[in-house]
């Protein structure tokens, strides 16, 4: 690019005099070189942003998909979806079958009919003791969040010591009052935790 003022033309012209002819060459192909370089790397970041951009696209879709899913009209039509293949192909109706008695005999399975099977007091009752704990986490310091994670690493490591099982328990009960302060928390056999319910530890002993 050509310089505006005179007074700068000149000073390059003294710059670039300074040099040989080879040296000049050597110069421009330097500069060559470089812009050859700056190209590439332009070219590079622009096959870069379009990548992203299609990725975030894709995201996106993905995003609202899962959204879409989980409303009514969505789970009405997946369910509509699945019924018409099973309907089409009886051998994937037998395999999901299959696939469903195998699945209720495994733990999650037993969980997840033990969950369906729940009274609404039992889930009222549930939803309770959940919102407690939320609460309870919220009001947890910094101090209190690393004693917690402390006194599981030792309630694994007395696990794998003693092969017992061992609880991370507190010393007056949640459901009487209890905290999850560092002073509240203590490490326990499972056996004697189990024992003693949500009775205070103290009191248990005496």
């Amino acid at each position: 690019m050509p310089y505006k003022d005179l007074a700068t033309r000149r000073e390059r012209r003294k710059f670039l005099n300074q040099f040989t002819l080879e040296e000049k060459e050597v110069l421009k192909q330097k500069k060559r070189m470089e812009t050859q370089l700056i190209l590439i790397a332009v070219k590079e970041n622009k096959a870069k942003r379009k990548c992203l951009r299609k990725e975030f696209a894709w995201r996106k879709r993905n995003i609202r998909k899962k959204a879409y899913i989980k409303t009514e009209k969505g789970r009405a039509l997946r369910r509509a979806i699945i019924k018409r293949y099973l309907q089409n192909n009886p051998l994937a109706r037998k395999t999901k079958q299959e696939w469903k008695k195998r699945w209720d005999k495994t733990e999650k399975g037993r969980e997840a009919q033990r969950r369906k099977n729940r009274t609404p007091s039992q889930r009222a009752l549930i939803a309770i003791k959940d919102a407690r704990k939320r609460v309870i986490e919220k009001n947890m310091t910094d101090f209190d969040k690393f004693v917690f994670k402390e006194a599981h690493l030792l309630r694994i490591l007395r696990e794998e010591l003693f092969n017992t099982k061992w609880h991370v328990d507190h010393t007056i009960p949640i459901s009487v009052g209890g905290t999850n302060i560092y002073n509240n928390i203590e490490v326990v056999p499972a056996k004697w935790n189990l024992n003693k319910s949500n009775k205070h530890s103290e009191r248990y002993f005496k």
